[in-house]
């Protein structure tokens, strides 16, 4: 009897010890680490995708907004008693976000000036939006991820070529190609035909000032959209490549349609009356 009970006791304690090797464990750890590696990239691409389509969606609705404008009243957007563009002021009342990029909505640190004063002109990069210190309080500031073509509006103190800008809508002759809102660095550009692109790609031209001589083309060309992060965009692009085209901007355009512009197309668009539509962008500076 006890000879025939001890298989039984054998296959009992055999059965309980039954589990998962080491060699086992470390092998499932590697494929989950194999597989979320294939899967990262897939999904940090459907992030910016996603990034991509909301800023599209946000351009079209101020490209909207001011091309109603235009048929309203036959003129650009209106200045301020200061004789300033004011077009983020009322859309940053609102809570819809529509004046923030998805992939640009948080603008750079600046530590406070001395004696308590603040920057007044924060640029924005390709992956920061701009800001405008107004108050004392930040959280009252004016933030933004977009640029309002200021061709646009002919009634701008310091514009320096009135021939150039659009006086209405009616005047408008190519509105499929000719830009209301863009990415950018800052509030407003005033681009020219013979202005060069920057060849830091993350902070694009940072402008000097508010005047339009100060806000170029390169305020556009940003590393904003594309297959990597804004956080990676190349910061010293060789003079002797032209600009990439991996990388884009999304554009609004008087015709009420948005869609993303790669670097090199932007001087293909018409961002002026006496734009002069070059086959690629000028020579490097």
């Amino acid at each position: 009897m006890n000879q025939m009970s001890k298989p039984s006791h054998c296959s009992k304690r055999k059965g309980s010890l039954s589990g998962f090797t080491l060699i086992e464990l470390l092998v499932v750890i590697a494929i989950i680490a194999i597989l979320a590696t294939m899967l990262l990239p897939t999904l940090s691409g459907a992030k910016l995708k996603a990034h991509q389509i909301a800023c599209l969606s946000n351009l079209k609705q101020l490209g909207q907004a001011a091309y109603m404008y235009h048929q309203d009243f036959g003129k650009g957007i209106p200045l301020d008693a200061a004789g300033e563009l004011i077009w983020f002021k009322p859309i940053n009342a609102g809570t819809s976000g529509v004046h923030l990029c998805p992939a640009a909505k948080d603008p750079k640190t600046l530590p406070d000036m001395p004696h308590g004063g603040r920057p007044f002109v924060n640029p924005g990069t390709a992956a920061n939006c701009w800001s405008v210190a107004d108050t004392p309080n930040p959280k009252e500031d004016s933030i933004g991820s977009y640029a309002f073509n200021g061709w646009l509006n002919p009634g701008h103190p310091n514009l320096l070529d009135p021939e150039n800008s659009f006086p209405s809508h009616a005047s408008i002759q190519y509105p499929t190609k000719t830009p209301i809102f863009a990415d950018a660095n800052w509030a407003y550009v005033w681009p020219e035909s013979g202005s060069s692109p920057a060849r830091d790609l993350f902070l694009g031209t940072p402008p000097n000032s508010v005047s339009p001589a100060a806000l170029p083309i390169g305020c556009l060309t940003l590393a904003r959209h594309g297959a990597k992060p804004p956080g990676s965009a190349p910061r010293d692009w060789p003079s002797t490549q032209p600009l990439p085209r991996a990388w884009a901007i999304n554009v609004s355009f008087a015709d009420g349609h948005a869609e993303r512009v790669k670097l090199p197309d932007l001087w293909a668009l018409t961002w002026n009356r006496t734009w002069d539509a070059a086959a690629r962008p000028p020579d490097w500076p």
